[in-house]
């Protein structure tokens, strides 16, 4: 949960660009006219660019589009995601302006898919209407409420866990280990459904959960911290099972 040095924020932005440009050119030359329009968020949060990115390059049947924060907000108060199937949100972002709040709202009434990775569960702080939408929140110490029961978080640890048998994205899983981070005390709303969950003492019990809202499916997914984690083939199967899940193309 390190925050961005300026260095490594430029050397972070500038492989994250390069990869754009290379998929917006692969997608052009192989696009199918069937394919998922999937955006990819990422900003305002440290991570491994290479192994993140290449989750999608081993993904078949999605054309992808990368933007880093503030831009993607801009687009979606705009109108400009409207035409993605999915947005996939990898960022951990503070700011959002009333416009881009709206944004989000209609691409709920849209039925847009949304599937928030990792550290994008301590987005928005300030904003309650982003802990309905995602699911639940990670609390942070400038978090104005109830500051007496925080989260916190672990890094480096196994977790095991056991794949729910009775939701489209994760049947057939059963059990996994994934070396990553944990997040304890966090907020896990009572009516979503969950997917994943663990026993390990450093992390919140449920570690995955899905859930509708307005006319919108979403998903959210806790590991997802460093180049293990991410790196992890059934990682990458539940994410592409969510983005299909979360973009109706499973029921």
């Amino acid at each position: 949960m390190k925050r961005l040095h300026s260095i490594a924020c430029f050397v972070v932005l500038s492989v994250f660009l390069l990869h754009v440009s290379s998929c917006s050119n692969n997608a052009r030359q192989n696009t199918a006219k069937n394919d998922l329009q999937i955006l990819v968020v990422a900003g305002g949060h440290r991570y491994d660019t290479l192994a993140f990115n290449q989750i999608f390059d081993n993904m078949d049947d999605l054309e992808v589009e990368f933007v880093i924060q503030p831009h993607a907000n801009a687009m979606i108060s705009r109108g400009e995601a409207d035409h993605f199937d999915a947005i996939v949100f990898y960022d951990d972002w503070k700011q959002i302006t009333e416009d881009e709040k709206q944004g989000y709202l209609q691409l709920l009434e849209k039925g847009t898919g949304m599937i928030f990775l990792h550290h994008a569960l301590v987005s928005y702080q300030d904003w309650p209407e982003f802990t309905r939408i995602i699911g639940g929140k990670y609390k942070k110490a400038r978090f104005e409420g109830d500051t007496t029961n925080l989260s916190g978080f672990k890094h480096d640890i196994n977790l095991h866990v056991v794949a729910s048998p009775d939701h489209p994205i994760t049947r057939g899983i059963g059990e996994f280990d994934i070396f990553d981070e944990g997040y304890t005390h966090i907020d896990v709303l009572p009516d979503v459904t969950p997917l994943l969950t663990t026993t390990h003492e450093f992390s919140h019990p449920t570690i995955g959960w899905a859930h509708e809202v307005k006319n919108s499916r979403v998903v959210y997914l806790l590991p997802g911290h460093a180049a293990p984690g991410l790196q992890n083939e059934v990682y990458q199967k539940i994410i592409q099972r969510a983005i299909n899940w979360s973009a109706q193309n499973i029921k």
